[in-house]
């Protein structure tokens, strides 16, 4: 599974900036997680390193233990993979997760950062490919 960052033209890339300015332990934690779920089928994905949220958004956690903190990435599966009928034979297609928005776990339910996420969301999937 590949792992995108969005990027565009009016937030510029949001997650790899929160990302860079991490502590190191943040950022070991959260490419440990990443990496665990990149590995791990997606059928087998679930709490508490990933939730769907609904509407296709879902998110990852991860915790930083010496922190004690708990930190959240909002994301979705996108591009979607082609139809069957519209494959090349012979080639493998694998499912790539879209980063969208991110912050510390402050609170249970996030609605303006899921609301940020939607609407970033909403500029990818209009974008002609």
């Amino acid at each position: 599974m590949g792992i995108l960052w969005l990027r565009n033209t009016s937030c510029g890339r949001p997650v790899q900036t929160w990302f860079d300015a991490l502590l190191p332990e943040e950022r070991d934690e959260a490419l440990d997680s990443i990496g665990y779920l990149q590995k791990l089928p997606l059928r087998l994905w679930g709490k508490p390193e990933y939730a769907p949220l609904g509407g296709g958004l879902s998110e990852i956690r991860f915790k930083v233990n010496v922190l004690n903190e708990v930190m959240r990435i909002y994301g979705f599966f996108w591009p979607p993979l082609p139809k069957e009928k519209d494959r090349m034979p012979g080639v493998k297609y694998y499912p790539s997760y879209t980063f969208l928005h991110s912050k510390d776990k402050k609170v249970k339910n996030d609605k303006a950062g899921k609301k940020e996420a939607l609407k970033r969301m909403g500029q990818i999937e209009r974008k002609p490919r």
